[in-house]
């Protein structure tokens, strides 16, 4: 199960 901090990461930086 991933964390909501590592997808929160995640789709920031696949945001910018």
């Amino acid at each position: 199960m991933l964390q909501p901090r590592t997808v929160f990461i995640a789709r920031r930086e696949s945001f910018f």
